[in-house]
This record gives C-alpha cells, sequence and structure tokens, in this order.
C-alpha cells in the first residue's frame, strides 16, 4: 500500500514561491509619500512611536507595525529594498495561514484522503500569486503585515475550536496545544488590530465561527442523544394482517402522482 502524501507536501514550495514574487523588482520605484511617513516615524524613538501609535493624534494607524519597521531598519538599514523588505517577507508568510485554512474548512473526502493537500495548496498559491496582495507586499507599510497577522490568528483560532486539533495527544499534550493555538489566535488578532485598525473587523468573525461550532456541537450532542426509532413494520405480500390485505398494487396506486391536464 502506497504511502499517503503529507498534507503540507506543498508549503514549503509556495512559501519560496510567495518570497520570490514579492521580491521581485522590489525597488522598481521609488518610495512614494506614504512610504516616507512610515519611514519617518519608524526612525522615531520607540517612546514616540507608542505615544503617537496610541493616542493616534499625529498619525492614524495604531503603533505595531512602526515598531517593527524601527527595528527593522536598525539591522538592515534604510534603503528602499531595506525598508519594503520586511512587507515582503510577512506578506510572503500569509500563505502558511491560508494553506492551513484550507485544510480545516474544506477537509478532504473519506474516499481520497490523499487529496487532501489540495484543499490547502490551491488558496495557498491564489494568494501567493495576488497581484493586489504582491503589490501591498512591496509597500512599506501596514496593511499586508496586518493581513498576514489577521489570517494566522484567524487559523490559529479555528484550529483551537477544531475537534481534530488536540486528537491523537495526551492529556498533559491537549492542554499544551490547545492553550498554544488559543494564544497564537489571541496574539494574531491582537496584533492585526495593533498594526491596521479595521482589522477589528476580523473580530466579529472570529465571534461568529465559534458560535457556528457551539451550535454544531449542541446539534451533533442532541443527534447522539436521541433514541433510533425502530422501522415501521413492513407488510408483506399476501401476509394476513386481520381483514386488511394490502398488496403491492395496492400500496403502489395509493402512492402514485396523478398528473392534471393542462389548463
Amino acid at each position: 500500500m502506497a504511502a499517503r502524501p503529507p498534507a503540507w507536501r506543498w508549503l514549503p514550495w509556495l512559501l519560496l514561491l510567495a518570497l520570490g514574487v514579492r521580491a521581485w523588482q522590489l525597488t522598481f520605484h521609488s518610495l512614494w509619500l506614504d512610504e516616507v511617513f512610515s519611514l519617518f516615524w519608524a526612525s522615531k524613538p520607540v517612546g514616540d512611536i507608542v505615544r503617537v501609535g496610541l493616542t493616534l493624534t499625529e498619525d492614524k494607524h495604531p503603533p505595531l507595525y512602526y515598531l517593527l519597521l524601527h527595528g527593522w531598519i536598525g539591522l538592515f538599514g534604510a534603503t528602499d529594498a531595506a525598508v519594503r523588505s520586511l512587507g515582503v517577507l510577512l506578506g510572503a508568510l500569509a500563505v502558511w495561514p491560508v494553506y492551513g485554512l484550507g485544510l480545516i474548512t474544506q477537509p478532504a473526502p473519506a474516499d481520497r484522503p490523499d487529496h487532501a493537500w489540495r484543499r490547502g495548496a490551491l488558496p495557498a498559491l491564489l494568494l501567493a500569486l495576488n497581484p493586489f496582495l504582491v503589490w501591498y507586499s512591496q509597500e512599506a507599510r501596514m496593511f499586508m503585515p496586518a493581513t498576514t497577522f489577521g489570517l494566522w490568528g484567524l487559523y490559529a483560532w479555528l484550529r483551537a475550536l477544531s475537534p481534530t486539533a488536540t486528537r491523537g495527544l495526551t492529556a498533559p499534550g491537549r492542554k499544551i496545544a490547545t492553550f498554544f493555538w488559543y494564544g497564537l489566535a489571541i496574539g494574531g488578532l491582537l496584533a492585526a488590530c495593533y498594526s491596521y485598525l479595521f482589522a477589528a473587523f476580523l473580530l466579529p468573525v472570529a465571534g461568529l465561527w465559534w458560535l457556528v461550532e457551539l451550535l454544531r456541537t449542541v446539534v451533533s450532542g442532541r443527534l447522539k442523544s436521541r433514541p433510533i426509532a425502530a422501522p415501521p413494520s413492513v407488510h408483506r405480500h399476501g401476509h394476513k394482517t386481520g381483514r386488511r390485505r394490502p398488496t403491492l398494487r395496492r400500496n403502489a396506486r395509493s402512492a402514485r402522482i396523478h398528473s392534471a391536464p393542462w389548463p
């Protein structure tokens, strides 16, 4: 019997593809006005970045991306390529949670478990080559990093709610896995919100998914606890049951749908 291919086998290649597409002609255009603002705020001291980002008085965006860019340019410099490469890296990492979301939300059919990888590879490929997302990954702005953080948060949230997330683990292992996925979910969603304010719209999405999983669990529990009714007795042709002697022809006649003439 042939071994099943691992569901994650295409992920490394898709990550490399996404990274290469985003790094191609990274400095074809020079920094534009909004990117210059990113570099301006990232060049400030950490205390000023936090103060401005939390008060939203001098700039309308939260501080996390500027803090990350502050540390990034401290390591790699403030050239156009260095400033934009942070978005390239974070944009490519969005492939990973999308791959995982495809595996969770579209389970492979039982008769073809070896095709499970396609559920994750196809949406990840579409994300890796999406021109819109490639463009924003090449910008020194917070939009693509916030998207990546939000996708990681939603993926971890769905993994935490999935009944298969801790399957096959020991009791201590289940606790560790549960804390890990919930922690990653909370951290990812908070990082998205502290990078871009409109990422807060992902929070109702996570809440609705939790509600769906809760209703599914309740309905599944009720169906399992409900006793199965015995099937009605079927009378065989020619078997006496008092005065009634149902036959196949009589039953077919009573169940027949009569067609009416066209008006």
